[in-house]
């Protein structure tokens, strides 16, 4: 695999006859509702949560909205990325036809490229749908909103879907079948929050012989939940929020200027984790013997 093996227009006719098929398909339709419902449905409740405290004289600040779709967004978007992701060249392995999409002016790294693309569109799509609703509704029936917050939240969350689609496009083009394909999503949906944040549990208690850190944690153990997807989201979010009430917490640690608790180290965590499993992927599947 090589830059010479990449051809931008066949990656855009790849990419556009992909999102064309979604949308045949109506995968693109299902998702945009999925994306609808719970989004709008996440402003409408943030929307009578605020309206039942104030009756209580308790007040929900502007900032409070995005981490109150952040949360579930954090695990509705891995599910659909990598659902989204993980037929996109399984599927055309396993039915043979691979064999044609590759008979046509398109190399392998074309296809992996022109499917991450195609694939990405489907859920930014669906996503920008949801997420006006969701303004919509909060436009209706909340009187306050910061855009800029908004702005910084639909960036980042369109980043962080992009790097589940990466990892299903990934797995589907290192895999000969939808079947193992399927299977390896799982697994890395299962990785990620049931298993990636227990290592470092594993690793504090056999370092110290405590569980949990109850006061002065270690940099290490601050830094590693940023080293997976949600926990570089998450960092993200809070790091390029404007101004404002931001929860910080143990992500940006005070007293403390070390470059990996740096906003710009968390931004390249999310980027390399859109790069790296692609480049695996299609280094795969230029090997896969079709």
């Amino acid at each position: 695999m090589s830059a010479a093996d990449l051809d931008l227009g066949s990656v855009v006719a790849i990419a556009k006859k992909d999102f064309q098929d979604a949308a045949r398909s109506k995968v693109l339709w299902l998702v945009t509702t999925v994306f609808v419902a719970f989004l709008g449905g996440m402003a409408f409740l943030f929307a009578w949560l605020d309206d039942v405290l104030a009756q209580q004289g308790e007040e929900i600040t502007a900032i409070s909205l995005i981490f109150f779709l952040q949360s579930p967004v954090a695990i509705v978007i891995p599910l659909i990325g990598l659902l989204v992701g993980y037929k996109a060249l399984a599927g055309e392995v396993s039915t043979g036809s691979a064999k044609i999409l590759l008979s046509l002016p398109h190399s392998r790294l074309d296809a992996v490229l022109g499917k991450l693309v195609g694939r990405t569109l489907v859920l930014w799509t669906s996503f920008f749908v949801g997420l006006l609703v969701a303004l919509v509704v909060i436009v209706a029936m909340y009187d306050e909103f910061h855009l800029g917050q908004l702005v910084v939240f639909t960036v980042f969350s369109l980043l962080f879907g992009t790097i589940f689609v990466s990892l299903g496009v990934a797995i589907s083009a290192a895999t000969t079948s939808t079947t193992k394909a399927a299977a390896a999503v799982v697994f890395v949906f299962f990785f990620f929050f049931f298993v990636f944040d227990s290592i470092r549990t594993v690793a504090y208690y056999l370092l110290t012989g405590e569980v949990f850190p109850f006061e002065d944690a270690p940099h290490w153990y601050l830094f590693y939940p940023r080293l997976s997807p949600s926990g570089a989201y998450e960092a993200a979010l809070v790091g390029f929020l404007p101004s404002g009430e931001i929860p910080a917490g143990a992500l940006y640690p005070e007293g403390t200027e070390a470059f990996y608790f740096s906003r710009w180290l968390t931004l390249a965590i999310l980027l390399a984790w859109i790069v790296v499993p692609i480049a695996l992927g299609s280094l795969r599947f230029e090997r896969l013997d079709l």
